[in-house]
């Protein structure tokens, strides 16, 4: 996939003013397109933003992006394991620290531009829109829009608006899906200091994000309006059909929500562990019984976090089915046929096997280098 930076849209830029992008490999023969949003935490005060950029600068500058990448799992060029191998793919890049939501107009914490998440993900359709004719040519287009961790996140919220968006445009025949791969915060209590419902509402102010947050669910949440960017709150609101993929065993909310760096091991982490699969589990099944016609859920019972872009996308199983084809499900493609709407492990959990899915070898507690990447 080839770089291709922003240069149409002076606000989508990263926290140091450095141009956002986009990476690009085309396909002008599919009616199909792909917007994935790049994983990476965010940010939400002076000292965790600067602590976030000067250890991980590739997500606050595009200035060390290389000129090509190379991806796996649903980005492979290899129909038997990605159905959507010979679309039109897009990878937008992530350097605003907001999990793609923010609208900040004004500098904050000593960065100038922060938070611009909601302009590079603009930037991004209007690229597809008018270099790569998305909407265009006379015929109708599949949009599949979503992402990975804190790309899923941003996808979540931008959802529901990317049509209005691409009618502004001027490319109205374009049937938007969405992709969303571990956006499923749960409301649970932490057992450590730091809470993901308090991070939240932290970003919620600090990056302006109430733009993409639909009314009817602020309005259920006045005065709590953060609610609406946080995915337990916010999915029951969700329009657009959307495939959703969420670990029982999320290691990222457990490393987060349990403050340690090993795998649950004493009893009171794997009660902790065990509730959190059982409430995830609950909760998935819950969605698929309101969930826009046509939806797709995808609950693997895997140490697993974020794994779409990666071998885990053709090899992880729930009930028999891999990411791969679950997506083939979604998009009434052949690889699909056959394969249910709803995938939830519910397979035998017990306390010396606490983890039951049918995990790829990767589906491992990570080092601590790879949890620096969540």
């Amino acid at each position: 996939m080839t770089l291709e930076k922003f240069t149409h849209d002076p606000r989508a830029r990263c926290m140091d003013d450095t141009a956002s992008g986009v990476y690009v490999n085309a396909n002008q023969q599919s009616d199909i397109f792909v917007l994935y949003l790049q994983s990476g935490g965010w940010c939400w005060d002076e000292g965790s933003c600067k602590t976030r950029c000067q250890k991980r600068p590739r997500y606050c500058s595009s200035n060390s992006w290389s000129a090509q990448e190379k991806m796996d799992g649903i980005f492979s060029n290899d129909p038997t394991k990605s159905p959507v191998a010979k679309a039109n793919k897009f990878y937008l890049k992530y350097c605003t620290s907001d999990a793609h939501m923010g609208a900040r107009t004004s500098s904050a914490f000593g960065f100038r531009t922060p938070f611009r998440g909601q302009h590079t993900v603009r930037a991004a359709l209007h690229l597809m829109v008018n270099k790569y004719g998305l909407g265009k040519k006379g015929r109708t287009h599949t949009l599949l829009f979503g992402g990975a961790s804190a790309g899923s996140r941003g996808a979540m919220v931008h959802l529901d608006y990317v049509d209005g968006i691409l009618r502004e445009l001027g490319a109205p025949n374009v049937r938007t899906r969405g992709f969303l791969d571990s956006p499923y915060w749960i409301d649970k209590d932490p057992l450590t200091s730091f809470d993901l419902r308090e991070v939240t509402k932290k970003v919620y102010a600090v990056a302006r994000i109430s733009r993409v947050l639909p009314e009817p669910c602020t309005k259920k949440y006045a005065g709590e309006e953060w609610k609406c960017a946080f995915a337990e709150f916010r999915l029951p609101f969700m329009r657009t059909p959307y495939m959703m993929i969420a670990s029982q065993f999320d290691w990222y909310q457990l490393w987060k929500l349990m403050g340690i760096s090993h795998q649950p091991r004493t009893s009171r982490e794997l009660e902790y562990t065990a509730e959190f699969a059982e409430h995830t589990r609950n909760g998935m099944l819950k969605l698929a019984d309101n969930a826009p016609t046509g939806s797709v859920f995808y609950s693997m019972a895997c140490y697993s976090h974020a794994t779409s872009q990666q071998s885990q996308f053709y090899t992880t199983m729930s009930n028999g089915v891999t990411m791969s084809q679950a997506l083939a499900r979604f998009l009434n493609l052949p690889m699909g046929i056959g394969v249910p709407r709803v995938n939830v492990d519910t397979c035998s959990q017990s306390s010396s096997k606490l983890v039951c899915g049918v995990c790829a070898s990767t589906d491992v507690w990570p080092s601590a280098t790879l949890r620096s990447l969540g």
